[in-house]
């Protein structure tokens, strides 16, 4: 999402089960999603001259 206002910029299907369980947390997929997310936000932010703190 955008800020200011809040917009989607990018739709994610994921494929994984709706509970998030230990096990599912813990599948190679997920971690994968959660990289490529953070990657898609940090290009976003970066883009927009925005920094991170960490």
């Amino acid at each position: 999402m955008q800020a200011n206002p809040g917009r989607i910029v990018h739709h994610i299907a994921i494929d994984l089960p709706f509970d998030k369980t230990r096990q599912v947390k813990r599948d190679p997929r997920f971690v994968q999603y959660v990289y490529g997310i953070e990657d898609k936000m940090m290009a976003l932010s970066q883009e927009k001259g925005v920094t991170a703190s960490n």
